[in-house]
């Protein structure tokens, strides 16, 4: 069934220059492309499942904020370059290695939760590096306690 004039099909394209090709081919054989949403898959993924969670406190933006404190508050459990970042005093510096870890814990919340749950339930290692599980794991506890909603590992 064709879409109505006020339908907004989606389609998925991983890149930009995939999305202009599928536009292209769609306006050939329509005639025409109007409103139509291109979105990547992680993109439709995240906005099917909420990963944002409702106060968006696991979006991106929201979590470096939220870790700028956690990060002076484990300071000790951080790696050296990261514990120098601090004692620079540099809130610039600070506030980009908070979005750095952000990232990260966001592509262990779209591609391994299985770590996540796991770090949220227990005590034991499960890679190969146990320094760097020890704090990061220690951030993401830290974020799942503040926050307002559930884990978003529980949706």
């Amino acid at each position: 069934m064709a879409p109505g004039p006020f339908d907004r099909p989606v389609v998925l394209a991983e890149h930009v220059a995939l999305q202009r090709h599928l536009t292209l081919a769609i306006a050939r054989a329509e005639g025409c492309v109007a409103n139509v949403r291109m979105v990547k898959p992680a993109g439709w993924l995240h906005e099917a499942v909420n990963l944002d969670g409702r106060q968006r406190e696991w979006s991106v933006p929201s979590m470096t904020w939220a870790l700028t404190t956690a990060i002076r508050e484990s300071a000790a459990l951080l790696p050296t370059p990261a514990q120098r970042v601090l004692e620079s005093g540099d809130a610039i510096v600070l506030l980009d290695l908070a979005g750095s870890v952000a990232r990260r814990l966001r592509a262990y919340l779209l591609y391994r939760p299985d770590l996540l749950i796991h770090w949220e339930r227990s005590d034991a290692f499960i890679t190969s590096d146990p320094d760097n599980e020890r704090w990061q794991r220690a951030l993401w506890r830290t974020l799942v306690e503040r926050a307002d909603g559930q884990s978003p590992t529980a949706i």
